[in-house]
């Protein structure tokens, strides 16, 4: 319910529905006297809290910005499909646990803050990873050394 805000029909703001009125409606917190605000602090999205006052939306881009930023601190230009993929998951929460717990993610921040350009060559020379399936980004095919990325967040092109 926090996770998917929607129009409550009593007040019509979109919020988190944490009620049902008698007639089994569902309706916002503050129409059933529970004044939580569930609004980010950063974006002023409702719903979808995470941490800080902010939404889960909001941390993602953060925590995107943070894993695929060069020695510059900006974004990877090679990387901006991926960050572009990642920031626009239909649920931000799984890419988040992606981010914090891949073995990938830490090798992501070493090449990008290292300032390698990503090439198949160097794919190819990374060691296997343990959740290495081949249904990723990998080397030059299933099995391989490289990097995996899911599927599901982007295809991005490696020279």
């Amino acid at each position: 319910m926090l996770r998917s805000p929607a129009e409550c029909s009593r007040c019509g703001t979109v919020q988190p529905l944490i009620a049902r009125d008698d007639d089994g409606a569902e309706v916002c917190g503050p129409c059933v006297g529970f004044a939580a605000d569930y609004t980010c602090h950063q974006c002023g999205r409702a719903g979808n809290p995470h941490s800080r006052g902010r939404c889960a939306h909001c941390v993602l881009a953060e925590r995107v910005n943070n894993l695929l930023a060069g020695p510059d601190g900006k974004t990877v230009p090679q990387l901006e499909p991926l960050s572009t993929a990642l920031k626009a998951a239909p649920s931000p929460f799984p890419a988040i646990q992606w981010i914090k717990e891949s073995p990938n993610t830490k090798l992501l921040t070493r090449l990008t803050t290292e300032g390698h350009t990503l090439t198949h060559e160097l794919l190819d020379e990374l060691p296997p990873t343990q959740n290495q399936r081949g249904d990723g980004l990998a080397g030059r095919g299933a099995g391989q050394p490289g990097l995996t990325v899911p599927r599901a967040y982007i295809n991005v092109p490696v020279p």
